[in-house]
């Protein structure tokens, strides 16, 4: 990977690690046990920050195929 490549990614990861803050400093304010969209959302949440730890190394899933499982 080639430095440009490496700091757009950077620069999009960090882009998105903002957005996950913001997003649960809003869905902590909702009651999730009585609405299937925060649930869903929070579950996306989770998959998305999975997937972000899989490109830095980290994380629980260690492989491709780890990802495309969670991902369905």
């Amino acid at each position: 990977m080639t430095n440009p490549q490496r700091e757009t990614m950077a620069e999009e990861l960090a882009g998105f690690l903002a957005e996950k803050k913001r997003f649960m400093r809003e869905i902590v304010k909702w009651d999730d046990s009585a609405n299937d969209i925060i649930v869903l959302a929070k579950k996306m949440c989770v998959i998305m920050m999975e997937m972000t730890d899989f490109i830095r190394g980290k994380g629980p899933l260690q492989s491709t195929l780890d990802v495309i499982e969670v991902s369905d």
